[in-house]
């Protein structure tokens, strides 16, 4: 069901997972916690028409502090911040899966090798589009990578859209 490679592993229940899954169709990064070491807390997924079964994809994530730039196939599918773990191990895993692993290679990575984004206006210092759909980790689109929290809100599906926050008192 999931596949992938397992960062930042500290023991069994405090790591994240940059995973596939053909079952779901999607690539995403979870952080597993004592509270949830089945499937993890989902801080990003990515779902529909991604994946094929038998075929082979090559999967890279770039860690600079606590910022996580994820790539399948040389095409970047996401970047997201969390820090909730800031050192730990690296290595692979293989969830009720049918997979191979090969060419698993860990390095360090210097400047030219991440494509960080551009910020796309200098007076701009954060836009939270606030489309996630899940998770309590906002992305920020602005370029300078500040993460937000969201506090005391659910994420609801709005006219076919999981981009809806609900604040309730």
């Amino acid at each position: 069901f999931r596949a992938g490679i397992i960062f930042r592993f500290i023991d069994p229940t405090h790591y994240y997972g940059l995973h596939i899954s053909n079952e779901y169709d999607s690539v995403g990064i979870s952080k597993y916690t004592p509270q949830d070491t089945e499937y993890g807390e989902g801080l990003v997924s990515l779902k529909g028409n991604i994946f094929q079964s038998n075929t082979d994809y090559h999967l890279k994530i770039v860690i600079v502090g606590d910022l996580f730039i994820c790539y399948v196939n040389g095409e970047q599918m996401f970047v997201i911040n969390d820090d909730s773990y800031s050192y730990g191990g690296v290595g692979l895993r293989a969830r009720r899966a049918d997979v191979c692993f090969d060419n698993f290679i860990v390095d360090n990575a210097t400047d030219s090798d991440i494509d960080l984004p551009e910020p796309i206006n200098e007076e701009l210092v954060a836009w939270w589009k606030l489309d996630e759909g899940n998770g309590t980790v906002v992305s920020d689109s602005s370029g300078y990578l500040r993460k937000g929290t969201i506090n005391g809100a659910n994420w609801l599906n709005y006219q076919g859209e999981n981009a809806c926050l609900l604040y309730t008192s």
